[in-house]
């Protein structure tokens, strides 16, 4: 009958569906665990350390420290904020060093002065903007031009990227929870040494 094929139709469908996901969190798990996480969460560390003093100063310092001890991997913070596009709500996200974020892009190139940007590709299609474009970024009554250097395709892909030196001519008191690592040639074994 018409109703028990459409019901073994959604059954071979589910099936199809489950293995090819299985398939896909298999590769991404055993293979490189990184790649999902980069396009669920945008960047993503190879470690963390906490600070007790979260000024944007204070991590700095700490930075410098660790970077003169480890020359080999890459310490930065990011954080995350919330601001405005024309009317639009977005994530804010301010970093120490744009250079070690570890993000993919889909088009363009990563932000490197406090006038550029990355912008998510969602914020980017809702707004009918692309590289080159130049957006008006507003928090607590102040606002930033920044230039779209590039496109960033994530699962929270309604954020706007930029220095820390951008964040604060917003107004944004800057500051990290914690220090991020990003480990040269990233094996389970450097990423325990750290």
């Amino acid at each position: 009958s018409p109703v028990q094929s459409f019901v073994i139709m959604c059954i071979v469908l589910a099936v199809a569906f489950i293995t090819a996901f299985s398939a896909v969190l298999y590769y991404n798990t055993k293979v490189d665990i990184s790649k999902l996480q980069r396009m669920i969460l945008g960047d993503v560390a190879d470690g963390y350390f906490y600070v007790e003093n979260t000024s944007a100063d204070a991590v700095k310092e700490t930075i410098e420290r660790m970077e003169e001890n480890d020359k080999e991997n890459k310490y930065y913070g990011i954080s995350l904020y919330y601001a405005y596009i024309d009317d639009l709500e977005t994530n804010l996200v301010y970093t120490t060093d744009p250079s070690a974020l570890s993000f993919d892009l889909y088009k363009g190139r990563m932000f490197e002065t406090d006038d550029e940007t990355v912008l998510g590709s969602y914020l980017a299609d809702e707004l009918g903007l692309g590289i080159g474009d130049t957006i008006k970024a507003s928090y607590g009554g102040k606002t930033k031009d920044t230039k779209i250097t590039g496109l960033q395709q994530s699962a929270f892909n309604n954020r706007l990227y930029v220095t820390e030196g951008a964040a604060e001519e917003l107004g944004v008191k800057t500051g990290y929870e914690y220090i991020r690592v990003s480990v040269k040639d990233a094996d389970t074994d450097k990423v325990d040494d750290i």
